[in-house]
């Protein structure tokens, strides 16, 4: 996931420490997604990924 306009990339749940509490970025505030595959994808094969997103 991305908060900063696909800059940088981390895992879900995104966190950042708001006054010296860790706090969880709220969905709503992602900007990009990527995945990233463990392990590489052989010729003729698929991998599915998803992610719900609510469109406003």
């Amino acid at each position: 996931m991305s908060i900063d306009g696909g800059k940088t990339f981390e895992g879900e749940p995104v966190k950042r420490m708001v006054e010296n509490v860790e706090t969880i970025i709220p969905a709503s505030q992602y900007t990009h997604v990527r995945w990233m595959p463990t392990e590489g994808i052989p010729g003729n094969a698929e991998q599915v990924y998803s992610y719900r997103v609510k469109v406003k």
